[in-house]
């Protein structure tokens, strides 16, 4: 079954876990049938937005099978809102990218408004790092979600060690909040949770790459109880219809 891997990066975080060659990154989507992957750029993550967004638009440029996100910050709203605009033209352009933990913020910062706002009107995905109970819990979606209900907003990580957070918030958004599966943690039934809680029309197949290999994630999709029509909609449909991938 063909996997789109929603939730990936590229480029050196402060401790190397994999081989950084596009070589190896292409065996490794060959091995695990991932047609489709969608990065943001560590160096964005950690400190230069603009300068990770143009190599991450430069990288996706080397496959057929690689796409991109912008990546934001809220201290620098107005660079944000160009940076969006420079790429969002882009045929590789799939969507923002926001982590609360690295830019000293919280999910519905205020600060976000404006950027919200703009991904909202041009119909934008915004992939959000929602891991926690604290500035990154899933349940500071909801609040977003009320003030911009048509924005397409996506929880990263089904709340990490949190998942019944993700669940929460997954009764009290609408279907445009979308919670993706990458997670370091293994935690019992976390996949059937979040599917029975959200539907699994509102659930994608994400990774985590660079950080954790994909078949970590595929193992753990595997092994759900769900049925052969909602693996094919994590893996594959939903992250098709959402992104422009069909």
């Amino acid at each position: 079954m063909p996997i789109i891997d929603m939730h990936a990066h590229w480029g050196r975080w402060q401790v190397d876990f994999m081989d950084y060659s596009v070589d190896s990154l292409r065996a490794v989507l060959d091995r695990c049938d991932i047609c489709a992957m969608i990065f943001s750029s560590a160096k964005s993550i950690l400190y230069d937005i603009t300068e990770g967004n143009r190599d991450i638009f430069d990288f996706v440029e080397q496959d057929d099978r690689f796409y991109g996100y912008v990546t934001v910050n809220p201290n620098l709203p107005e660079r944000s809102l160009e940076e969006i605009r420079r790429y969002s033209d882009h045929p590789k352009f799939k969507g923002v990218k926001f982590h609360p933990v690295y830019t000293g913020s919280v999910i519905d910062d205020p600060r976000m408004d404006p950027i919200y706002a703009y991904a909202e009107k041009i119909g934008c995905p915004v992939l959000i790092h929602a891991m926690g109970n604290t500035t990154c819990s899933p349940l500071r979606l909801v609040p977003v979600n009320r003030k911009f209900p048509a924005l397409k907003l996506i929880g990263a990580h089904t709340g990490g060690a949190f998942p019944e957070l993700a669940c929460q918030a997954a009764a009290q958004t609408n279907e445009n909040v979308f919670f993706d599966l990458s997670c370091s943690c293994i935690l019992k039934n976390r996949v059937e949770n979040i599917v029975r809680a959200a539907g699994a029309d509102r659930v994608l197949f994400g990774s985590d790459y660079s950080l954790i290999e994909p078949a970590f994630v595929i193992g753990e999709v595997e092994e759900a109880a769900l049925t052969g029509e909602e693996r094919r909609k994590i893996y594959y449909s939903n992250s098709a219809k959402l992104f422009g991938l069909e």
